[in-house]
C-alpha cells in the first residue's frame, strides 16, 4: 500500500475524459470518479493531461487503511532500540579494544612501484589502468576512494 495515490474530483470533472484516454493502465473510470490503483503504473499522465486539475497525486492519511500518528508506538520503538543499543554496549566489554585491533590492522593501499609516495602518486595518477593491466602479480586492483578524496 502506498503512502501516497491518485484522487479524482468528481466534482471538478467536466466529463472531457482524456485522462483516460492517456492512462497507460486503464484504471480510470470518470463516471464513479474512481481510479483502480491497484492496476495503476504511476505514469502521472493523467495529471497532464487534465486541465481543470481534477486529479491530485496526495497522501493517504486520514484515507482507509492508514494509520495516524501514535507517541505511545513511536515511544515504545524508539524505547526498543535504545534498550537494544544499551544491552549491546553493556554486554560486549572488550568492543573498544576490538574496534582499535582492527583499525592498527588496516592495511594502507597499495600503490605502484615508483610513485614513492600515496600523495605523489594521487597527485600524478591519471587513471588510465596501465599499471594495474601489466602488474605480473595482479597486486594492483582498481579503487574508487582507497586514497581519500583528492
Amino acid at each position: 500500500m502506498s503512502v501516497f495515490r491518485f484522487t479524482l474530483s468528481q466534482k471538478a470533472c467536466s466529463g472531457c475524459v482524456r485522462c483516460e484516454n492517456v492512462c497507460k493502465a486503464g484504471c480510470i473510470d470518470p463516471q464513479t470518479a474512481s481510479i483502480d490503483m491497484s492496476r495503476c503504473v504511476n505514469c502521472f499522465n493523467c495529471l497532464d493531461a487534465c486541465s481543470q486539475a481534477t486529479i491530485s497525486y496526495q497522501r493517504r492519511r486520514g484515507q482507509t487503511g492508514v494509520n495516524s500518528w501514535s507517541p505511545a508506538r513511536r515511544g515504545f520503538i524508539i524505547g526498543g532500540v535504545t534498550a537494544a543499543t544499551a544491552g549491546f554496549f553493556a554486554f560486549n566489554t572488550n568492543l573498544r579494544a576490538f574496534l582499535s585491533l582492527h583499525a592498527a590492522q588496516a592495511n594502507p593501499p597499495v600503490t605502484p612501484p615508483g610513485s614513492l609516495s600515496a600523495t605523489r602518486f594521487t597527485k600524478t595518477c591519471t587513471a588510465c589502468s596501465l599499471c594495474i593491466s601489466v602488474c605480473p602479480t595482479q597486486v594492483l586492483t582498481p579503487t574508487f576512494a582507497a586514497f581519500g578524496p583528492s
